[in-house]
C-alpha cells in the first residue's frame, strides 16, 4: 500500500489503514517456515542487511494465530465503540441464522407454490411482503 494511496483512503473513507507484519519476536515465537527472500524484489538487499536472506510470510501462521493477532492490532486501532457496533452484530446474525433460514426456505416454499398456482410474480411479491410486514414497492 504506497502512502498517497493510503492517505487518499483515509481522507475518503476516515479509516486508518496500518500494515500489520510478523515481528522478530513473533517469528522466534510462533516458528513459522521460512523462505529465501526474492532477489528480484527490489527491497531485497535492505532487508537482506537487516534480516538476513531468509523471510517469512505471514499467511504460514496458523489461522486462529493470524486471527488473535489481526484481532490484537484492530483493538489497538479502533475505537472500542465500533467494535463493540460490529461485535454485537457479529452475534445477532449469528443468533439469528438459524431462524432466518428456517424462514427463508418457507419464503421459498410459500413463492414456489403460487408460481405453480399462476398467480404473477409481482402479486407474489406484494402478498409475501404484506404478511411479514416489509414495505415493498413495485418494480420497474
Amino acid at each position: 500500500m504506497n502512502a498517497s494511496w493510503q492517505a487518499e483512503m483515509n481522507h475518503k473513507t476516515g479509516i486508518r489503514f496500518a500494515r500489520l507484519a510478523l515481528t522478530w519476536k513473533q517469528i522466534q515465537r510462533l516458528k513459522p517456515p521460512s523462505r529465501p527472500v526474492n532477489l528480484k524484489d527490489s527491497r531485497a538487499e535492505d532487508y537482506i542487511e537487516k534480516y538476513g536472506d531468509r523471510c517469512w510470510d505471514v499467511e504460514s501462521i496458523r489461522p486462529r494465530t493470524l486471527h488473535k493477532l489481526i484481532e490484537t492490532g484492530l483493538r489497538e486501532n479502533v475505537p472500542p465503540e465500533f467494535l463493540e457496533t460490529a461485535e454485537a452484530r457479529e452475534r445477532a446474525t449469528r443468533l439469528a441464522r438459524p431462524v432466518t433460514e428456517k424462514l427463508r426456505k418457507a419464503i421459498e416454499k410459500e413463492v414456489l407454490e403460487q408460481l405453480a398456482a399462476g398467480v404473477p410474480e409481482e402479486e407474489i411479491l406484494a402478498r409475501v411482503s404484506s404478511k411479514y410486514g416489509i414495505p415493498h414497492r413495485k418494480r420497474r
